[in-house]
Formats: structure tokens, sequence, C-alpha cells
């Protein structure tokens, strides 16, 4: 997938200068990774599954992926971590001198939790939905202007000005691996390629290669499995290496 086509969609933004909703409409498209961005209202829906419910039941058949990064205190330009180093508190450069000023403390936090960009190229996220405005109405009209601008930077920096491609360094040409699955085979490995949404089959056949991707069991609990019953795994460093549990 590429990620410089990325389709943020932000149709959810609440703007405290009227109660009029903002309408959008995007195609959805088999595969689509579904991410959501915002403070405490976004927050809150992680504990309720409608919206994710609603969005399957419309579109069962695109096979969709739903991921809420929402959390409590986040404005388009601020999105606090403790696991965050100061200049990471920030969603993109120029952020701060953006932000209510209350909120440009050094707090002194620590950490490598990645950036917001970083979990957008991660999540290999085609559709963003935002949800920003409703906690920073509180500051009423003597903000106005300020949240104008930190919120035209956000769109901007999401839409148009944002490279995906510097994090794709944990991309993969499958076929490179091709080499290195047939001397496992011969080594006598079972060798089995795993994942769900993938550019193409491994250019290798054998009885004991199983391009997993393109199988009819396929499905998230397998993945789950083999993750955690295989002997070892090669990667290019994806959070799913958490799972493995070494059978040396």
């Amino acid at each position: 997938m590429d990620l410089n086509l990325i389709r943020p969609l932000i149709s959810l933004i609440f703007l405290f200068t009227t109660a009029a909703s903002l309408h959008a409409s995007i195609e959805l498209k088999k595969g689509d990774r579904v991410t959501l961005l915002g403070s405490g209202m976004g927050s809150r829906m992680v504990h309720y599954g409608h919206f994710e419910t609603e969005l399957h039941l419309r579109f069962s058949a695109l096979n969709l992926t739903i991921r809420n990064l929402c959390d409590e205190g986040n404005t388009p330009g601020f999105r606090p971590h403790p696991g965050r180093e100061q200049h990471a508190q920030y969603a993109f450069p120029g952020a701060k001198e953006l932000i209510n000023k209350k909120l440009q403390a050094n707090s002194g936090p620590k950490g490598h939790f990645e950036s917001p960009d970083q979990w957008l190229t991660r999540l290999e996220s085609d559709v963003v939905l935002a949800f920003f405005g409703f906690n920073s109405s509180f500051d009423g009209k003597r903000e106005l202007d300020r949240f104008k601008k930190e919120l035209d930077a956000f769109l901007k920096h999401t839409f148009h000005y944002n490279n995906w491609g510097y994090h794709k360094a944990r991309d993969a040409d499958i076929d490179n691996l091709v080499e290195t699955a047939k001397y496992l085979v011969e080594k006598g490995f079972v060798v089995i390629r795993v994942g769900s949404i993938v550019k193409k089959p491994i250019n290798f056949s054998h009885e004991r290669m199983i391009d997993y991707p393109y199988s009819e069991h396929q499905s998230d609990f397998m993945d789950i499995f083999l993750l955690a019953n295989c002997k070892f795994v090669i990667s290019s460093g994806y959070f799913v290496d958490m799972i493995i549990i070494p059978q040396f």
C-alpha cells in the first residue's frame, strides 16, 4: 500500500462557532484501514462498539480495519503522552506555537512511544476520522482565532504536507525473502508467510512453503496462533513481533 496516497477524511470536527454538522463523503475500498484521532469524545468510543459495528454492518464485504487513537486532552496540535519526549508531544512541526499557551509547558516526559505520524503509518491508515474542538470550546471566543490556525495547520499537515513514506523502512518486498524461504525449506522447516492484506503472492512454490494470506483458512485468530507457536520469525520489525514466544 502506497502511504503517499493516504486519503484522510476529516468528517467529524466540531467547531464551537456553529452547531451545524459537517458532511463529507468517501468511497470506502476493500481492505481500507480507518483510524480515529481526537480527544475525549472519540476516546469514549473505545468503551462502546456502536460505531465499528455500524461500519461493519454497512460495509460487511469490505473487510475494514478500525483503530481508535483518541485520548482525553488531545487537540489538533497537542498529543500528550508521558512515554514521549517533549518535542514529540506536538503533532506536527510548528504545532507548539499554535496550541494554547497553557499546554506549552515543559513537563519533562521521557520515552520512545511513537508519534502520531508514526502511528498513522504503522497502522497503514487509509481513512482518518478526526474528533477535535469540543474540549477547546471551553476556552471561549478569546481562543477562537488561535484554534482556527491550529486546526488549519493540522489539516494541511495531514492532507498535503506529510510524506508518509519516511516511515516505510519497515516495508519490504516479499520476493526479497525467496532465497531465505528456499534455504529454510531445504533445512526441513515449514515456512509460513503471514498477513491478511498483502501486495502480491510470494514467487516461490513448495509443499513446505505456505503463502498463508492467500489461504481460505486465513483468520485473525490463526495469525495470532501461528506467531505464538512458531520456532522463530523473520520480519521487518512490526508490532506483531511482540506476540512471538521463542520455541528454542
